[in-house]
């Protein structure tokens, strides 16, 4: 397998090999295989505005997405812009890209990792893809084995003992000739609930897809905790049926990470049949979460009376006034609000 590491917007160049050598001085290119079959999974079931890719003739371009997309025979990685110097080439520049990135998603809340270990775990220098993997497969299998989620679950079975409630037309359907059975509905507390089965499934995933033996070792025994659970094909509808209680509030930020690896709305996650598999993260958005998070936990404390807005949407501006009414509408990314009502407007600039 071909593994690629590049930066946001930096273009990429179909090689045909015609000619004995690349004919062209951009350093980054795919064989014409790879990059049409690249050029197919991005294309595929995406809108224009939701590509990975910016596609033109003969070349593309990444955009704001960065993270890691693996097709037959190819992982890209693509890292985050780390200075105009171009710094990100080099493979020092590329650590500390890695690890800056992992630091902003660990403090943006999108990573199941405390900012603090993100040294520790990216001491390595290992791909983005392994550090994310072996980041889930830790902290789930320590979760797991302080104790699963378990829930009343409601059942019907037929059975040979009457339990529960029981259904009288199932009843007269299946059992006319077998009066020693009972079809019953009952409820049973037990651990296969729909976040446990999704949290199987997310592992089944990235066993696939990871090559370092360790943390394949850690999915493995995450599997191995979770055995009794019954596989199930995971659609986006799942996670909207998943309630986070008191119980179950420590699984939350490991739940979020699933959602990343399995869910099927474009550009974030897809998993197909022939283990293509993609992990992204929209880079405006993740620096517009890590400046709120650094703020709310850093600055704030110390500025008394102080309200921090993120994403204000509810608390909308307006740029000027025109026979008294509001003109141009603001809506900020970050809003403070001082003591005395005096207002601070922070909006990101995409570049």
């Amino acid at each position: 397998m071909r593994r690629l590491v590049v930066r946001e917007h930096t273009r990429i160049v179909r090689w045909h090999r015609e000619g004995s050598a690349l004919e062209t001085a951009e350093p980054l290119y795919l064989e014409r295989r790879l990059y049409d079959r690249l050029k197919r999974f991005d294309q595929a079931q995406r809108d224009e505005a939701d590509r990975v890719f910016c596609w033109g003739d003969g070349s593309a371009r990444t955009q704001q997405w960065v993270g890691v997309i693996q097709i037959p025979g190819l992982q890209i990685e693509i890292l985050p812009k780390v200075d105009a110097s171009g710094a990100g080439e080099t493979e020092a520049g590329g650590h500390e890209a890695r690890r800056n990135l992992l630091y902003m998603l660990a403090v943006a809340g999108d990573v199941p990792v405390r900012s603090r270990d993100v040294a520790r775990l990216t001491s390595r220098r290992a791909p983005l893809s392994e550090t994310l993997a072996a980041i889930f497969a830790d902290r789930l299998l320590r979760e797991l084995l302080r104790g699963p989620e378990r829930a009343y679950l409601q059942r019907e079975e037929n059975l040979r003992h009457f339990k529960g409630k029981l259904l009288i037309a199932q009843q007269t359907l299946k059992n006319a000739a077998h009066r020693e059975r009972f079809f019953c509905r009952f409820d049973e507390f037990c651990d296969d609930t729909l976040m446990i089965r999704i949290f199987r499934a997310a592992c089944r995933v990235l066993l696939d897809t990871t090559r370092t033996p360790a943390t394949q070792d850690l999915l493995r025994h995450c599997l191995l905790v979770l055995d009794p659970v019954e596989d199930v094909v995971v659609h986006d509808e799942l996670f909207d049926r998943v309630t986070l209680t008191r119980q179950t509030e420590r699984f939350a930020d490991v739940f979020r990470f699933c959602r990343l690896i399995l869910q099927g709305r474009s550009p974030t996650v897809r998993a197909g049949p022939e283990r293509s598999f993609s992990l992204l993260f929209d880079m405006n958005h993740v620096f517009e979460r890590f400046v709120a998070a650094f703020l709310r936990n850093r600055v704030m404390p110390r500025l008394e009376g102080y309200q921090l807005f993120p994403q204000a949407r509810h608390r909308q501006r307006h740029l000027m006034t025109c026979d008294g009414r509001g003109v141009l509408p603001l809506r900020p990314d970050l809003l403070m609000e001082a003591p005395d009502g005096r207002l601070l407007v922070e909006r990101f600039v995409n570049t």
